[in-house]
């Protein structure tokens, strides 16, 4: 309840902000009638009440941008052609730029609705059940007088169970209670996955994915979309590159692209590309502040993720993804491999820019750092989908525009 009323208070806010703009982008312009004015308000308050309770009915699936986006873009393009055959007097631009607005922020609203964190929780009862609290904050193991308790008083969100534990006659009849009661009956280790944004690698096999019919889909179009990200912005791309590359040339003269073999996708080599933003003669290796190996002024590009642009040619070729496990040298490779033979599974999809183990646990210094990282990229591959490559694009421009994050 206490997420729903702060999603409902969300979505609230987000229609006030949008007449706020409305009348922003409109009043210096035109003076506003107050028929025009209530028109507005009910063209920009409607979708946004109307998808929130719809969206709010459904308060655990994997999609939560994607569906805001399909709820929410669907009420208000019929809000809009609804006042258009009226023949409305009303500023159709500054309607269209509030809803975009609001588009925004339902998707970001539902995504924030749908996060497990903040719920009451409580554990039926197994032998693990002590650790587990200690794991989960505010957690509790449910008493064997609260099992008994009629329906009227139970006041928790989320039921975790056991999935060896609980298979008794008390336990299935409690269990099926709070099942028709709306409470979220989720076994403990799925629950944490989605918590920590990791799996426990002891547990995980690759045989116990099973990719919904949207994740299927999207892993087949995944490739188009990484092709239209690069051709639309190649201009871009093309005009930084020139830059970056003519000032390292100057700089330090030679080559100005560092390639390396790294491990790609079915575990195959590729030669991977990048600018050159040490000496030459300089040896590899982590980077520290202040590192004299860096030609004076790379630290901005690499802190910007400039001298990653090469890999948009690896793209192209089919090497890589825009996002995905990011790639590692074949020693590392190698050596991760040695250490947990379950490292080989990050490549059974196609390595990427950025991915969600760089914007939650950053960058590997050593061999248990790297394989630690491992739990983060088996969640992506676990989860993959539109939402979760949104969520992790959001997330690296923040890294890299404000420096708030994983690095």
């Amino acid at each position: 309840m206490t997420h729903l009323r702060s999603f409902l208070w969300l979505s609230l806010a987000s229609a006030l902000l949008q007449v706020a703009v409305y009348l922003m982008s409109v009043y210096p312009f035109n003076r506003i009638s107050a028929e025009s004015f209530f028109i507005a308000v009910i063209a920009l308050g409607t979708p946004v009440i109307i998808s929130a309770m719809i969206l709010a009915a459904f308060r655990r699936h994997d999609s939560p941008i994607i569906s805001a986006l399909v709820v929410f873009g669907a009420l208000f393009c019929a809000m809009v052609t609804v006042i258009s055959a009226a023949r409305t007097s009303i500023s159709y631009q500054a309607l269209v730029l509030c809803g975009c607005i609001g588009l925004f922020l339902a998707c970001a609203a539902n995504y924030r609705f749908h996060t497990l964190s903040g719920e009451k929780v409580r554990i039926m009862p197994f032998d693990g059940a002590p650790d587990l609290v200690a794991r989960i904050p505010g957690a509790q193991i449910l008493t064997p007088e609260e099992l008994e308790n009629s329906p009227a008083e139970i006041n928790f969100d989320v039921l975790l169970i056991d999935e060896h534990s609980y298979k008794t006659a008390e336990g299935a009849e409690f269990i099926s209670r709070m099942h028709v009661l709306g409470i979220d009956v989720l076994s403990y280790e799925s629950f944490l996955e989605r918590v920590v944004g990791r799996v426990n690698i002891e547990k995980f096999e690759l045989f116990h994915i099973v990719y919904s019919p949207s994740q299927l889909l999207y892993a087949r179009v995944k490739r188009y979309f990484d092709l239209a990200f690069v051709l639309v912005f190649s201009p871009f791309l093309i005009l930084i590159s020139a830059l970056t590359a003519a000032y390292i040339f100057v700089r330090d003269p030679g080559p100005v692209l560092f390639v390396q073999i790294r491990r790609g996708y079915g575990n195959r080599p590729f030669r991977m590309y990048k600018f050159r933003t040490m000496f030459q003669g300089t040896s590899g290796g982590t980077t520290s502040t202040g590192d004299s190996r860096i030609i004076p002024g790379c630290g901005i590009l690499r802190k910007l993720r400039i001298d990653e642009i090469p890999q948009c040619f690896n793209i192209l070729t089919g090497e890589m993804s825009l996002i995905g496990p990011r790639p590692v040298a074949e020693y590392v490779a190698k050596s991760s491999i040695k250490a947990e033979p379950k490292y080989a599974y990050r490549c059974v999809v196609p390595p990427g820019i950025t991915g969600w183990a760089q914007v939650t646990s950053g960058y590997a210094s050593d061999l248990n750092e790297e394989i630690a990282k491992l739990s983060y990229d088996l969640f992506y591959i676990k989860r993959i989908s539109v939402d979760m490559d949104i969520v992790i694009l959001a997330k690296t421009v923040k890294t890299v525009l404000f420096g708030v994050g994983a690095k």
